[in-house]
């Protein structure tokens, strides 16, 4: 078996360490952290799957899967939790998780999850470029936009407007920001810029781009 570097940010003093046992005799190297106090300090790029539990002291686990998903976009991210509902899960899936496992689990149903994420990731190369927003799958580095596997035609500006949404997700962005981003600085009317963006509404799942009177947009 390929070895697999597998990160575990669980802070439960009997699941974490039952977890990195059970893991390490199936010939995964596990590295068990109890909480994301150093985040920043973290290589994900050595770890070919992170397990993250959402309920953690400090920086909660939504927190940790947000900033993980901005910079690690080709990190498989299995999520542990007690959160059962379906608030939760699409949350956590529009934030882009992979999977999501509710406690209580049967580890060996863990193992299967973690076995079909190492395939479905090992098939798209990890090229550190792909995105998931819910059933919508983007390829940055082809700027192909897929749903369940059909390719969704953009036009240039249209791709140009999501890549632009996908690199600030979770972050306000401001109409100004987007005409100089995405219009460099050409003039653009905001009847306009509200045509794209309500274009990519009919695409995207939905709720995933957020209005803020006065503020701006927020791709979530």
């Amino acid at each position: 078996m390929q070895d697999y570097n597998i990160l575990i940010i669980e802070d439960d003093e009997i699941l974490g360490p039952a977890l990195e046992a059970y893991l390490d005799k199936r010939d995964y190297h596990v590295t068990l952290l109890r909480d994301g106090s150093n985040i920043d300090t973290i290589d994900f790029r050595s770890f070919d799957l992170l397990i993250l539990d959402l309920i953690l002291p400090g920086t909660s686990g939504e927190d940790i899967l947000y900033q993980v998903k901005t910079k690690f976009l080709d990190l498989p991210v299995l999520v542990l939790t007690a959160k059962y509902s379906l608030i939760s899960k699409e949350e956590c899936f529009n934030k882009g998780a992979d999977d999501y496992l509710t406690k209580p689990f049967d580890l060996l149903e863990l193992e299967l999850r973690i076995k079909a994420l190492l395939r479905r990731f090992a098939r798209n190369g990890k090229t550190g470029k792909i995105v998931t927003l819910g059933d919508i799958r983007a390829d940055l580095e082809h700027k192909i936009i897929e749903k369940d596997g059909s390719e969704i035609p953009l036009s240039k500006r249209s791709w140009d407007l999501l890549e632009f949404f996908l690199k600030n997700r979770g972050t306000i962005v401001k109409k100004s920001e987007i005409m100089k981003n995405v219009w460099k600085d050409t003039y653009v009317s905001d009847d306009s810029i509200r045509t794209y963006i309500k274009e990519l509404r009919k695409i995207l799942p939905q709720g995933a781009i957020r209005t803020y009177k006065g503020r701006g947009y927020r791709l979530m």
